[in-house]
């Protein structure tokens, strides 16, 4: 192995350590469409040397691989193994670095399409090992991730679109298992074309006219499948890769079409849109946010005078209510005591809120990421109970319409794209 990569290494020359330096820069810049584009090249320049590449193309004439791959002072085996084995650790490398933008931040699904996209350009790296010509197809999964990356710049719908597939647990369960089905792929090509390629003569012997065993053994294989299977793989994989993300895509821009905005106002059927076991289901958390600042029930002493509430699901679960209620002197008070012994937490920033003019604030549960659950006060007999929960730093809900201006607070604005949201995504390297 070690006479193999020296024979290797010298079709290597500065340019392909640049290429691998290179990806390792576009990865800790967090450029990972970039990264991929250079390191796939990289591993399939430096590991197809074997048959001494160029840049410009391959070195030997058409039909003349076989005789070349025959007469190198090293076994076939110690070939297919030392490109398999410095392919793997190139690969590996590159999924470790692309860790760097996409795991740091919590964003599994695009780091697990950079994986899917890798592994398929290292099966590829598997197939061109009799077909080296067929190396171009490596840069498949660089295109297609290119494609995705500039379609999200300059189709905006399509970016809020990906970042409701981001933050989907279904989406980065079903990434994930493509992934481990393109591993087991690129092991079954790997160890298939190994055979094949080794099949033939062990050691690296010009092929001889008279050598009845190498021509039995030959004939064991037919023809054919050195077409089909490497066909099948690059056709099965190629539209997985293209058809997953278009049909995650248009999935989720159906589910927005079709769903529609629940509105409820009777409070006799508080109960069911409280949070709590004896909610409805898609009640039963609302994105685990701390509801107790909200009755826990109806009760005699309580006039309610408004209540609504709204639950949305285009992609995310969405909830928008209020419920105002006039109290007796002698409630009013205890409820404002439990009220103002709430832990509150801070809220003053999140979304461009600056606090509250109309109403005096009570209680406040607030998230940077999941909105918030507040209770105000007139200061003389009458408590809000305001809820607005969402998730990704917006609301698809058009909020205004289902609330009363004077319940949300001063400058809140969780509209797509709303300045909060771009800070943060500019903060974390999404935009």
């Amino acid at each position: 192995m070690k006479r193999c990569l020296t024979y290797m290494s010298r079709f290597w020359g500065a340019d392909k350590y640049g290429l691998v330096l290179a990806f390792i820069l576009l990865a800790l810049f967090e450029q990972n469409g970039l990264m991929l584009l250079w390191i796939i090249y990289a591993v399939n320049d430096m590991s197809l040397s074997i048959y001494g590449t160029y840049d410009t193309g391959i070195r030997f004439g058409a039909g003349s691989h076989e005789r070349l791959t025959l007469s190198l002072p090293m076994s076939r085996k110690t070939i297919y193994d030392t490109r398999m084995y410095l392919t793997a650790f190139l690969y590996l490398l590159a999924l470790v670095m692309s860790i760097v933008p996409f795991v740091r931040n919590g964003h599994y699904f695009s780091y697990l399409i950079s994986a899917a996209l890798l592994l398929f350009g290292h099966i590829i790296c598997g197939l061109c090992i009799r077909k080296p010509n067929l190396r171009i197809l490596s840069g498949v999964p660089a295109v297609i991730l290119l494609m995705l990356v500039m379609a999200c710049e300059f189709a905006p719908g399509l970016e809020n679109i990906y970042t409701h597939i981001e933050h989907s647990r279904i989406a980065v369960i079903v990434e994930a298992g493509l992934c481990v089905a393109l591993l087991a792929v690129d092991i079954f090509i790997w160890e298939w074309e190994r055979q094949i390629f080794i099949k033939g003569s062990h050691k690296g012997n010009a092929i001889r006219k008279n050598d009845k065993s190498y021509e039995m053994k030959k004939e064991r294989t037919p023809r054919i499948l050195y077409v089909l299977i490497p066909f099948g793989a690059i056709v099965c994989i190629v539209i997985v890769q293209l058809l997953l993300p278009i049909l995650l895509v248009v999935f989720f821009m159906m589910w927005g079409v079709f769903s529609e905005v629940e509105v409820h106002d009777d409070v006799n059927d508080y109960l069911k849109y409280h949070t709590g076991e004896q909610a409805e289901e898609a009640y039963q958390i609302k994105w685990d946010m701390d509801e107790s600042i909200w009755p826990a029930e109806i009760t005699d002493d309580m006039n309610v005078e408004d209540y609504k509430m709204v639950y949305y699901d285009p992609w995310d679960a969405q909830f928008l209510g209020y419920l105002a209620v006039s109290y007796d002197k002698e409630s009013y008070v205890k409820e404002v005591r439990r009220l103002q012994n709430y832990q509150s937490t801070d809220y003053i920033g999140y979304y461009g809120v600056t606090g509250f003019e109309d109403y005096e604030l009570l209680a406040m549960y607030a998230d940077s990421y999941q909105g918030f659950v507040y209770a105000l006060t007139d200061g003389k007999d009458k408590i809000i109970y305001v809820e607005i929960i969402f998730c990704n730093r917006f609301m698809d809900l058009d909020y205004e319409n289902y609330i009363p201006g004077d319940y949300l607070p001063e400058g809140f604005d969780a509209h797509m794209n709303n300045p909060y949201q771009k800070k943060w995504e500019k903060e974390n390297g999404i935009r």
